[in-house]
């Protein structure tokens, strides 16, 4: 059942455009990582924070600790190898041939993308075990900051190997820590075997509004979406829900649009 795939977080204190976001005051009392790890707690299994090694986590660790959010230390750049490690530690995927990884700066990252996503991935492993990842995309998918991606674990463990040993140094800086282009790279994947594919995204599930945390602006709009979120539904809302707030105040959430004009795929 798709609450068994284990969730990894990927998440630091070191970000250049916001240091310490994820440990930022959000909505409720709530850090914003706490935010979302107890979104996602309330409706998978296993959930699993991997941060950094670095000392510029250490103090981010100490909370997780104080806060019982289960987590492990990795590379700090070298986010793809810190995923595979964290799963190795865990044990998480003993049971499970599949994982999800999101990021830590996607506070409103949606449980509903994330079962889609899942089932989908499923599905396409099934008419092909060369499927590695299944996402569901912010560009005719879901808004930037609810989307996530599904792996296949001995294919992300494939690609990873790929990228460390083969890939030049230039590639292999940009892949290993943002992990997903490993995946989009047409001529990796097709020498290495590899497929991706986007989940079937329903339109009323879909928004252009930016809802990922990069500046001060991004963390100012998403607190404020998540304070009326939990004020109208409590912790376990729907992605519907969050899409018809978009709709409704989408001219009053605009202080951060001119922030990200060139993201996209």
């Amino acid at each position: 059942m798709n609450e068994y795939v284990p969730i990894i977080i990927q998440a630091r204190c070191s970000s250049s455009r916001m240091p310490g976001k994820v440990m930022s005051d959000f909505a409720a009392n709530m850090k914003m990582i706490q935010f979302q790890y107890r979104r996602l707690k309330l409706r998978f299994k296993t959930v699993i924070i991997a941060t950094s090694s670095e000392t510029s986590d250490d103090r981010f660790s100490e909370f997780m600790n104080n806060n019982k959010m289960v987590h492990y230390r990795g590379p700090l750049k070298n986010v793809m190898r810190r995923i595979s490690e964290c799963m190795k530690y865990f044990e998480c995927t003993r049971n499970q041939k599949y994982f999800v990884r999101v990021g830590g700066d996607d506070p409103l990252i949606s449980p509903d993308g994330i079962d889609l996503a899942i089932s989908d991935h499923i599905k396409n492993t099934k008419k092909d075990p060369k499927t590695a990842m299944t996402y569901t995309s912010y560009d005719g998918g879901m808004p930037y900051g609810c989307a996530s991606e599904v792996f296949t674990v001995k294919l992300f463990n494939k690609c990873l190997e790929v990228t460390e040993n083969q890939c030049s140094e230039e590639m292999k800086a940009e892949y290993l820590e943002h992990t997903k282009p490993a995946f989009m790279d047409k001529l990796l994947s097709s020498s290495n075997s590899l497929i991706t594919s986007r989940a079937r995204v329903p339109m009323n599930w879909q928004s252009e509004m930016y809802l990922s945390v990069d500046y001060p602006e991004d963390f100012l709009v998403t607190a404020h979406i998540a304070s009326n979120m939990l004020n109208r539904y409590g912790m376990i809302y729907k992605h519907e829900d969050l899409i018809k707030f978009l709709s409704e105040y989408n001219q009053r959430l605009i202080i951060n649009r001119n922030l990200h004009s060139g993201f996209g795929e």
